[in-house]
């Protein structure tokens, strides 16, 4: 199935939202880092709290580069036009 022009466009401007969104939600990550640090549930999230003496650095840096990382593959994934497929 190819997708049309304006399709594309559409899918790249979902890809832009989810990196707004993650830029955000680290923005909000940080004015809020206080009751991430004591509230965060999430193991990992945890772990990188624990591994950064109690800061949100490391958790933040985590999350944005994983952020970066499916937004790089989704852009692969429309500039191939859905050929190559991560599993």
């Amino acid at each position: 199935m190819k997708a049309t022009k304006k399709e594309r466009y559409f899918y790249l401007a979902l890809i832009f939202l989810i990196g707004l969104i993650s830029a955000y939600d680290n923005l909000c990550t940080w004015i809020f880092r206080e009751q991430i640090i004591a509230n965060e549930k999430n193991p990992i999230g945890v772990m990188l709290i624990c591994l950064d003496n109690g800061q949100v650095g490391i958790f933040m840096t985590a999350k944005a580069l994983s952020t970066i990382l499916c937004v790089i593959i989704c852009l692969g994934l429309v500039h191939t036009k859905y050929r190559v497929a991560i599993i």
